[in-house]
């Protein structure tokens, strides 16, 4: 009988002790803790959704969440030609004309995979507004501090039977 009314009391108690210990600015809208660095494979799911909204706006402002300011950006096309952009307004300007050459480019990535404590490999598929298979990509990330510092992003050639789809 005693246990049953002294539920509640402890209950209160422990309610009032985590908030004591969490503190005011020790939380994060969704609970999350603040000190709790995120992992190189949380930044990278994050970076896909802050890219297609950005495609979506043409306001890649929001990049600068998941890019460091001296990031590299390192694209490769089908054909193996090879361009770098170094530093986060570099990439901004790449992804916005990326933007504007491909309207409604939109990335779902297939699989994104952890491969170290740094690094991270992402494979998605790409579409516009017309096609549903426009293209392929990988991406190998590498992230420090919770930041994207290096992207290598490679665009693949279509098999037969993906061109068969188009």
């Amino acid at each position: 009988m005693r246990f049953r009314r002294l539920v509640p009391s402890l209950a209160a108690g422990f309610v009032v002790l985590g908030i004591g210990l969490a503190g005011p600015g020790n939380l994060q809208a969704g609970g999350k803790s603040s000190g709790a660095p995120r992992t190189p494979l949380t930044v990278v799911k994050d970076y896909f959704v802050t890219l297609d909204a950005d495609l979506k706006t043409a306001n890649f402002s929001n990049l600068g969440a998941a890019y460091a300011p001296n990031a590299t950006l390192k694209v490769t096309d089908v054909h193996g030609v090879a361009d770098e952009y170094h530093g986060l307004a570099a990439i901004m300007k790449y992804w916005k004309q990326r933007g504007i050459l491909v309207p409604g480019l939109h990335f779902t990535p297939d699989r994104i995979v952890s491969l170290d404590a740094l690094h991270v490999a992402a494979f998605e598929r790409t579409s516009t507004n017309q096609l549903v298979l426009a293209g392929r990509c990988a991406h190998l990330f590498k992230v420090r501090g919770g930041k994207i510092v290096f992207d290598a992003y490679f665009g693949i050639a279509f098999t037969k039977s993906e061109r068969a789809q188009l």
